[in-house]
């Protein structure tokens, strides 16, 4: 077989699986794509979780207070190592470490942090939300495409609440375009667009952390991290060392999606494997054609799970269909070969002098 062009895609997109399903359902309007589309990015995440090997490893910059921001597909940590005295560490998990809180006493920090947890959220519906002093801006994404619906504020508690502007109508226009040059060999610099800070890094893939061969140390005790590729470099064999956990610690606040450092901790570059949802948050995203099936009757299954006019046993029915495709997924996750069986055999034989 060719392997210059392969006669089937080893990935496919998000888009494929539910095309796929439109197709066997006979439904060519587009009427149900995005809903679709969501259910199977949430099944392909639970697919993700436990069933598929998506590891992830990532070099993560502190900032002046010792937080790390999370990855956008970041599930669950798996090892997190800190350079300190020059060695990579891994360290422990702490979870009586107290987390960074902010009480919004002020208007302006408010109308701030609404935004930093917000606008992801609206963006993916178009709309780009900013903030100035107090003020909320609510800006549609793409020229000439209107909101839907107005705009409101409504007071739930104490006597927090506001006045609606409609600022500038809906109206085509042409879009502002900025453009920076990037200049330089290495470092980070901040960003700042339509009232967003974002920390630009240039990763020259500098190694951290591995012990010099210099060090005794004992290679039982050493915690591998998953060969991955930084910068476009391979990079196979990184290990950290115990100890860590005397001297510094972290924790993982899900809320606000950050890792906490307390203790000895340098501000440095971190190493941190974890699992990763494997997908992005539109429908672009690559996933293995083994998992084809597996996905497919799980969106098949979602669509009708909460419909009452669906009969009972047409749910039971599906939701078999798919445990059946994730056990077989399973199988083919963890089929042995016979290399693997060759291996077995050998390790068990022994070479001794013949009589």
């Amino acid at each position: 077989m060719s392997i210059e062009s392969p006669k089937t895609a080893g990935l496919v997109t998000i888009r494929y699986i539910v095309m796929s399903i439109l197709n066997r359902m006979n439904d060519y309007t587009m009427r149900n794509y995005k809903r679709l589309v969501q259910i199977a990015i949430e099944g392909f995440g639970e697919l993700s979780l436990w069933h598929l090997n998506t590891l992830e490893v990532v070099y993560l910059t502190m900032n002046t207070a010792k937080v790390v921001d999370l990855p956008a597909d970041y599930i669950d940590y798996l090892k997190v190592g800190v350079p300190i005295n020059g060695k990579l560490r891994v360290l422990t998990q702490h979870n009586q470490i107290l987390l960074p809180r902010t009480f919004y006493n002020s208007l302006e920090q408010s109308a701030t942090q609404f935004v930093t947890d917000n606008a992801a959220a609206y963006l993916l519906g178009g709309v780009v939300v900013t903030a100035s002093s107090n003020t909320i801006i609510f800006t549609s994404s793409v020229a000439g495409v209107d909101f839907t619906g107005a705009t409101s504020i409504t007071n739930l508690t104490g006597n927090l609440t506001g006045t609606v502007v409609n600022y500038q109508a809906n109206a085509p226009a042409v879009k502002r375009i900025d453009i920076i040059t990037l200049t330089g060999d290495n470092g980070t610099a901040n960003i700042v667009c339509d009232a967003v800070t974002k920390l630009l890094t240039f990763d020259t893939g500098t190694e951290v952390g591995n012990a010099d061969a210099s060090d005794t140390v004992d290679a039982a005790s050493l915690v591998f991290f998953s060969d991955h590729f930084r910068g476009g470099q391979y990079v196979g064999g990184l290990y950290g060392m115990p100890g860590g956990v005397d001297d510094a610690y972290f924790r993982i606040d899900r809320e606000n999606r950050k890792i906490v450092f307390s203790g000895s901790v340098p501000r440095s570059e971190i190493v941190l494997e974890y699992i990763s949802t494997g997908v992005k948050t539109e429908d672009g995203s690559l996933i293995p054609r083994e998992a084809i099936p597996a996905l497919r009757t799980y969106v098949l299954w979602q669509m009708i799970e909460h419909d009452t006019r669906i009969a009972l046993n047409e749910k039971e029915r599906r939701k078999r269909n798919h445990e059946e495709e994730v056990e077989a997924l399973r199988s083919f996750q963890s089929i042995f070969t016979a290399d693997q069986y060759k291996r077995m055999l050998w390790s068990s034989s022994r070479q001794t002098a013949k009589r």
